[in-house]
């Protein structure tokens, strides 16, 4: 669950800085500001893109990459049999593969009004994607937080067996024992 948690911390920070940029190129779009304004709106933009690659490339759990994986699938064993597994599949999410099929998020500017139209719909297609694969990920962990929550229930249910079967029941016995004192006494009396 920790390893969900992290992907999705790291998802939560690229969220934040998407809507940032939407709102600098909805900005750009604007007829009212002259070139070197968006210049400096451009300047920005570049800069948020590269922080959603560092923290996709940085966002790691015991070394593995959750948001730039190397592997795709990871998979959570989940009981003793070899079928009790869950698998979750990880997704990159850096600049270089999100956004729109014919411009990822990396190839965006905010330079003229077309291009800062161009990045609105390619950001757009990136909040979306982000959002579904939290999603994922939040299904994933409320998943597993119920599959610990029936294994603890498994491993209380066993042990409350487990108890029953080993420790003495002290009332049954103690009455045996009182029966046991009350004939030997009759019996000596008699």
């Amino acid at each position: 669950i920790s390893m969900l948690q992290t992907a999705e911390g790291g998802l939560e920070q690229t969220t934040d800085i998407l809507l940032r940029m939407r709102e600098l190129a909805v900005q750009a779009s604007s007829g009212t500001y002259i070139q070197s304004d968006r210049d400096n709106m451009d300047l920005e933009f570049q800069e948020l893109e590269a922080e959603i690659t560092r923290i996709s490339d940085q966002t790691t759990f015991n070394g593995t990459k959750v948001l730039d994986p190397a592997t795709a699938v990871v998979t959570f064993q989940v009981g003793s049999a070899t079928t009790d597994t869950i698998a979750v599949t990880l997704q990159a999410m850096g600049a270089d593969v999100i956004g729109t099929s014919s411009t990822f998020l990396d190839d965006d500017d905010v330079l003229t009004t077309a291009k800062a139209l161009l990045s609105i719909t390619s950001i757009d297609t990136a909040l979306k994607q982000v959002s579904d694969y939290r999603g994922d990920l939040g299904a994933v962990s409320n998943r597993l937080t119920h599959t610990v929550e029936n294994l603890m229930n498994r491993v209380e249910n066993t042990s409350a067996s487990q108890s029953r079967i080993q420790d003495t029941d002290f009332a049954v016995e103690s009455a045996n024992l009182a029966k046991a004192q009350v004939l030997q006494q009759a019996g000596t009396a008699m």
